[in-house]
C-alpha cells in the first residue's frame, strides 16, 4: 500500500499549514484535534490555527461560517503542495460518501499569507446537499483512501487515475451544468476507455462501468448503470460536436430512458457512478495499478465480464 508523503519528520524542514473546507462537518463539536491520518488533523473551530486562518480570510472581505479547519504537519515531500494534501482528503472523503462533496478552499501557512482556490464569484459556495458528516467511526476507512490518492495528486507525470482526479475536482466547483457533464464524462473515459476503442464507444463505456460496480457491489444495478452511462455518453457527444443537447435530454427524460426527471438530474446521476467508479478502485490495489497504467478496460473485458457469462 501506498503511505503519506511523511513517514519521519526532519524538524528542520517541518511545515505548518490549515486550510478551510465549508462542506466538512464533525459529528460533534470538537474540544481538541482529531488525527486523520499521519500529519493531517482536524481542528476546533476555536483552536488558535482555524482563528488565524478565519480572521485572515475575514480580512479579505469574506464571510466564514461553519465548515471544518484541516491541519498539517509534516515535510512536504518531493513536489507536493499543501493544497494537494488538504484536497486530497477532501477527495477521499467525497467519494467514501454516496452524498456531498467537499473541496478545499484556503490554504495558508501559519505566519504567512492565505492562498485562495476560489473564484471572484464562489464566495465559499456550497448548498445543504454537499454537505458531509465526518464520522468518528468513518476516520479510519477513509485514511487507506487518502493514501492511495495523495500520490496520484503529487505526481507530476501523466496517468489516467489522476486526470480523472484532476477533472473531478474542476466538476465540483464547476456552476454550469454542461461542462460538469463534459467533466463527468472525462473522468470515467479516463479509467474506463484505451486508447483503441474507437468503435461502439457508448456500449463499451456503459458495459464495463455497469460490470465492475456490479462486481464490487452486487446491489449496484446493472441494467440501470448501462443506461445511464450510455445517456451521459450521448449528451457528451452532443455537447461536444454541437448536436441537439437540449432536444436529447428532454428525449432522455420522456421517454423514461433512466431515472431523470429534469436536466440536473443527468449530472446527480452520473456524478454518484463516477464516485463509486472511484472509491472501488482506490479501495483495491490491482484496480489502481490498472487505473494508473490504462489497462482497467482490458482488465475488465477479460476477468469481470466473465462473470456474466
Amino acid at each position: 500500500e501506498t503511505h503519506s508523503p511523511r513517514e519521519t519528520v526532519d524538524t528542520n524542514f517541518v511545515k505548518r499549514f490549515v486550510s478551510f473546507v465549508p462542506e466538512i462537518k464533525p459529528q460533534q463539536i470538537l474540544s481538541r484535534r482529531i488525527t486523520l491520518s499521519s500529519g493531517l488533523y482536524l481542528l476546533p473551530a476555536g483552536h488558535r490555527y482555524s482563528v488565524e486562518l478565519r480572521e485572515s480570510l475575514v480580512q479579505l472581505g469574506h464571510t466564514v461560517q461553519d465548515g471544518s479547519y484541516l491541519y498539517y504537519e509534516g515535510n512536504l515531500a518531493g513536489d507536493i503542495t499543501p493544497y494537494e494534501i488538504f484536497q486530497g482528503y477532501c477527495l477521499a472523503l467525497t467519494f467514501f460518501h454516496e452524498a456531498g462533496r467537499a473541496t478545499c478552499r484556503a490554504v495558508k501557512e501559519l505566519g504567512g499569507e492565505v492562498e485562495l482556490h476560489i473564484d471572484e464569484f464562489d464566495k465559499f459556495r456550497y448548498g445543504p446537499k454537499d454537505e458531509i458528516v465526518l464520522r468518528r467511526n468513518d476516520i479510519v476507512r477513509i485514511a487507506p483512501l487518502y493514501r492511495r490518492v495523495l500520490p496520484e495528486l503529487a505526481t507530476r507525470d501523466f496517468n489516467p487515475l489522476r486526470n480523472s482526479l484532476e477533472f473531478f475536482t474542476l466538476f465540483i466547483s464547476e456552476p454550469h451544468i454542461k461542462t460538469r457533464l463534459l467533466y463527468l464524462s472525462i473522468c470515467l473515459e479516463s479509467l474506463l476507455l484505451e486508447g483503441n476503442d474507437n468503435e461502439g464507444i457508448a456500449y463499451k463505456l456503459g458495459l464495463r462501468c455497469a460490470s465492475f460496480l456490479h462486481h464490487c457491489d452486487r446491489n449496484i444495478d446493472l441494467a440501470s448503470t448501462f443506461s445511464e452511462v450510455r445517456n451521459g455518453y450521448t449528451l457528451r457527444s452532443k455537447i461536444i460536436h454541437g448536436g441537439d443537447y437540449d432536444g436529447e435530454s428532454e428525449n432522455i427524460i420522456k421517454k423514461h430512458r433512466g431515472k431523470a426527471t429534469k436536466e440536473l438530474d443527468h449530472i446527480l446521476i452520473l456524478e454518484k457512478i463516477v464516485k463509486n467508479v472511484h472509491y472501488f478502485i482506490l479501495s483495491d490495489q490491482s484496480f489502481l495499478e490498472a487505473a494508473r497504467q490504462k489497462t482497467l478496460g482490458k482488465k475488465i473485458d477479460g476477468e469481470l465480464l466473465l462473470e456474466r457469462s
